[in-house]
């Protein structure tokens, strides 16, 4: 039993990364650095069903556990070229800088795991704080996403990164980044 202790108290900083080769090296572990983000969450699709007793009266007697889709949320604070380029459907090159086109070559129907990507979620204080590791992720721009286009706001974008299973039927470990391997 670990005893309280507000020290230990957990503050999720980190950065993200995709594709990273090698977590054994510093961040972006071989992988393409995703600038700036913000409001980085996990929704763990983790659910239950309950199992109930019509003779106690309708009375929960167990719980069965049902895996549900897990999520990484963030903003993305940095509009910078491998960020959109992972993000976004369709990109091309400018004479400098990316750029997002809708609809673009990516139409209506794509199946989106062609566009999956390794997400690393790697914690600022690696060997006291958990990180993250989806083995195989598909970016997708948060539905009704409203991109900012004032002075008086920052220009951020929604992103969700769908876990889905990879070959070897993985989706997800958190832990700290040496017990973790890709």
């Amino acid at each position: 039993m670990a005893s309280p202790n507000a020290a230990n108290i957990y503050r999720a900083s980190g950065k993200l990364a995709i594709n990273p080769s090698n977590l054994a090296t510093a961040w972006p572990h071989g992988g393409t650095g995703l600038g700036v983000c913000s409001q980085i969450r996990l929704m763990a699709g983790l659910e239950e069903a309950r199992v109930t007793a019509e003779e106690y009266g309708g009375q929960a007697v167990d719980a069965v556990l049902r895996q549900g889709d897990l999520m990484v949320s963030t903003l993305m604070r940095q509009w910078s070229d491998d960020a959109l380029d992972a993000i976004f459907p369709n990109t091309t090159a400018g004479t400098s800088a990316r750029v997002v086109n809708w609809p673009g070559t990516n139409r209506s129907g794509l199946l989106m795991t062609g566009r999956a990507v390794v997400l690393a979620f790697t914690a600022d204080r690696q060997t006291e704080h958990p990180s993250l590791l989806l083995y195989k992720a598909i970016p997708l721009v948060a539905m009704q996403a409203e991109l900012r286009l004032t002075v008086l706001r920052e220009l951020s974008v929604p992103v969700i990164f769908l876990g889905v299973r990879d070959s070897s039927s993985r989706v997800a470990s958190m832990g700290l980044l040496s017990d973790l391997s890709l």
